[in-house]
């Protein structure tokens, strides 16, 4: 897509045309609309589940919409009736009644007014011509009198003003009703507690009905995010309402006088659309699942999507409707598109692939256009956002939890924080993942030593942080050692293998570090010196495959940045070793399937089998108490 500035790209006025990447989303969306089905959209926060909802609205028809009007009970005023009229009458027919009464109520007024001046009237000319106060406390007391038979006798009061619960005057499409975190009595209606419940002064129970979420959307959709969230008893009871497309409203609160009143059926014919992850699936209520599956459809909204120009120009798009939605940041430029479309790249955590989580995404949008913006001087027009302000923005949104392990990893006792250099003996690199947000690197030490006996060689993890820890590392250690006994090394047998993690950091997730232990086992075991700005990412199984590191991209990520020289990684984790033609430039990537050529890119060992050979030097017990890996 050619443009200059994102003030170029045309920005379709449809919702659903603005959903970008969830093609199999979009499709169940028009399915769903043209025959009002229900619908289910499982996926990753922020990636489009609730513009998809929203778009669901604008798919169905404007016409039949309903307005619902509630009027007092005609046998029993704590039975209101609901009503559903044509949309914009249930305001003039409230209008209507609310005049008749009025009226009703001018004509008493002025009726009880003449009875009332006729009564002091009388009373003070029948005083004057008597010359008797008698007749003054007597026209008092008949005014008081009247005053209490106006009160006792309210004519208007049988005329009934009704009260309007949904109106759908002037709306153009069908309504769209977020009901997310919804209580029962917000989702299912309710009806408020009235202080004052005699006396004359009660109000009349229809005008303590409110409607729920579930009857605003009659006729409309209905949408409920992170579904897990609604109660087993909201959940029975919504099922109740798309089965009989009717719900009475009645006091929620047992201790509420709005639990003496409930409505008749209450209309509420909605499309139901739930959106969540996988884990608020299987909260949700059986039979109301099974509804859904029977008469709607179930959407995986997807995480990312192909790295293709035809999703490059998708982005661009979505960078300008970010920009018109939000209405205070100025345009992008195509270089700035160009690196917003990068870090896509990089968020998605997989070679050709681009993320679609898009509102962590807008907020780096956002964070640009925020950058460009406080350069301007005060009155003036913000020049468009450059390349420049995305890159500064990446770190202006860093998730907290990053900044954190930031933070933690300044204040760390024997995490990397400087490039290493020069060479080692025993001593390899890894990576670790703390937090859960970002990843560090950490290095490994191992030895051997003879053991007391032939043949009664052992494996130990000396210096672990805890019980997990010392287990994780023992196992890689076990892994590498049957490995190499495999390969032809049967004296290592007589040898006892120790491996040590050389820092002191809790909370840090060290798995994917095997192949980092083999390494420096090996240097060990052969006094081959390993160099250190390299980093090794994997883990080896008992035959010597190596299996590919969870969460690759942050790992690579974390050696990059730091400016290592070498990443030695599981062939397995190709397609997540994302490093932009800079990176790559200072930064080689060995892709590896076996110990065998690990060690051949470390130590320069051809065949695991030359691991122990006959000339190699290991040191007694006593000896060795002072090597350092």
């Amino acid at each position: 897509m050619e443009f200059r500035t994102t003030a170029d790209i045309p920005v379709p006025d449809c919702l659903l045309d603005q959903v970008i990447g969830q093609d199999e989303g979009v499709a169940a969306v028009r399915l769903a609309a043209g025959q009002r089905r229900f619908l289910l959209l499982v996926g990753e926060p922020g990636t489009g589940k609730s513009l998809l909802a929203s778009a669901l609205s604008e798919l169905l028809p404007a016409g039949g919409l309903q307005d619902l009007v509630v009027f007092p009970g005609a046998e029993d005023k704590n039975l209101p009736e609901v009503r559903a009229l044509p949309a914009g009458t249930g305001e003039a027919a409230v209008r209507a009644a609310r005049a008749e009464r009025r009226r009703a109520e001018a004509s008493a007024q002025f009726v009880y007014a003449v009875a009332l001046v006729a009564t002091a009237f009388l009373s003070l000319w029948l005083a004057a011509k008597n010359k008797s106060f008698v007749y003054l406390v007597g026209g008092l007391v008949v005014g008081m009198l009247v005053v209490l038979l106006r009160r006792l006798i309210r004519p208007a009061a049988a005329i009934p003003v009704p009260k309007l619960l949904v109106s759908n005057a002037q709306r153009a499409a069908a309504p769209f009703v977020d009901a997310t975190g919804a209580h029962m009595g917000a989702l299912l209606g309710d009806v408020r507690h009235d202080p004052f419940q005699s006396g004359g002064v009660e109000t009349p129970p229809h005008e303590l009905i409110e409607a729920g979420a579930v009857h605003r959307a009659h006729r409309g959709v209905l949408f409920v995010d992170e579904v897990s969230t609604l109660e087993m008893e909201s959940q029975q009871s919504l099922l109740t309402a798309i089965q009989e497309k009717t719900l009475p409203i009645t006091g929620r609160s047992a201790g509420s006088s709005g639990a003496m009143v409930r409505t008749g059926p209450v209309p509420c014919d909605f499309v139901l659309a739930l959106a969540g992850n996988l884990q608020d699936v299987e909260k949700m209520h059986p039979a109301l699942r099974s509804r859904l599956r029977g008469y709607g459809y179930e959407v995986h909204v997807k995480s990312d999507m192909a790295d293709t120009p035809e999703n490059r120009d998708r982005l661009a798009r979505f960078v300008a409707q970010e920009v018109r939605r939000d209405g205070k940041i100025p345009h992008f430029t195509s270089a700035a598109v160009a690196e917003v479309v990068a870090e896509a790249r990089r968020r998605a955590g997989r070679e050709g692939r681009l993320t679609l989580r898009l509102r962590e995404l807008g907020g780096l949008v956002r964070a640009a256009g925020d950058r460009a913006r406080g350069r301007a001087a005060a009155g003036t027009n913000p020049a468009p956002v450059e390349a420049d302000d995305v890159r500064a923005a990446r770190w202006t949104v860093r998730p907290l939890e990053e900044q954190m392990a930031r933070d933690a990893i300044a204040a760390s006792k024997g995490l990397v924080t400087a490039p290493p250099e020069g060479e080692r003996v025993g001593r390899a690199h890894g990576t670790a993942l703390l937090g859960g947000a970002t990843a560090v690197l950490v290095a490994f030490g191992a030895e051997a030593t003879r053991a007391t006996a032939p043949g009664s060689g052992a494996c130990r993890v000396v210096g672990a942080g805890d019980a997990g820890s010392e287990r994780r590392h023992l196992d890689a250690l076990v892994a590498a050692r049957t490995a190499l006994v495999a390969s032809g090394n049967a004296e290592i047998a007589d040898l006892d293998l120790l491996a040590q993690p050389l820092y002191a950091q809790p909370g840090l997730d060290e798995s994917g570090n095997g192949l980092a232990i083999a390494v420096a086992l090996v240097s060990a075991l052969r006094r081959l010196p390993v160099e250190q700005s390299q980093v090794f990412l994997g883990d080896v199984t008992l035959h010597g495959d190596v299996l590919p590191a969870a969460r690759a991209a942050e790992r690579v990520r974390a050696a990059a940045e730091l400016g290592v020289r070498r990443i030695v990684a599981a062939a397995a984790n190709e397609d997540e070793i994302l490093l932009d033609p800079a990176e790559r430039a200072r930064t080689r990537v060995t892709l590896v399937s076996t110990l065998a050529e690990a060690l051949a890119a470390a130590v320069g060992v051809q065949s695991p089998n030359e691991v122990q050979s006959p000339g190699s030097k290991v040191q007694g017990p006593k000896s060795a108490a002072g090597r350092t890996g």
